[in-house]
């Protein structure tokens, strides 16, 4: 799906390289991404042109398989040689609607770290934070509100991540 109007919060050379990602992802592997949101500083409004990453969560239509995560990893490694100055600033993870809804320990999921290659990773407690921020200020590029895909984070256990983050 195409990505068209973006907040003006999020700054034009962002929305640029959001819109060609997207638009790549989604010809890349057609009908699997059916919603890609923008998560982190840039959507919480803490975003430094010169320093942030582009934090963005896709929505996948099921688990990702094998043959998917392999064009997948070709599209991120293609992406990482664009000239595109956030090019090599971006850090995405895959989530089906079931995985997504809460956080559960040692789920492992295709993920990019700013900077490294797509790979199936560990998603630790900081994903209770990283649900947390994206069912409150995320932003929807394409697909349903974040707000109906994620059950409310209890405040106990956003006291228990944030604990383990400052650790």
């Amino acid at each position: 799906m195409p990505v068209t109007a973006l907040p003006s919060s999020i700054p034009p050379d962002v929305g640029e390289f959001i819109r060609a990602f997207a638009a790549a992802l989604t010809g890349r592997v057609p009908g699997m991404v059916v919603g890609l949101y923008v998560r982190g500083s840039l959507a919480a409004g803490g975003f430094r042109p010169a320093s942030s990453d582009v934090d963005l969560l896709a929505l996948t239509a099921h688990p990702v398989t094998p043959t998917e995560f392999a064009e997948l990893a070709a599209l991120h490694a293609e992406v990482a040689g664009w000239a595109h100055p956030f090019a090599r600033r971006l850090e995405i993870a895959y989530l089906d609607a079931a995985s997504l809804r809460a956080y559960v320990p040692g789920q492992r999921f295709p993920t990019l770290g700013q900077g490294e290659s797509l790979a199936w990773t560990e998603h630790h407690a900081n994903w209770i934070l990283e649900r947390w921020l994206l069912r409150a200020a995320g932003i929807a590029l394409f697909g349903p509100p974040p707000a109906t895909l994620i059950d409310p984070v209890p405040a106990a256990a956003l006291i228990t991540a944030v604990r383990a983050r400052l650790e």
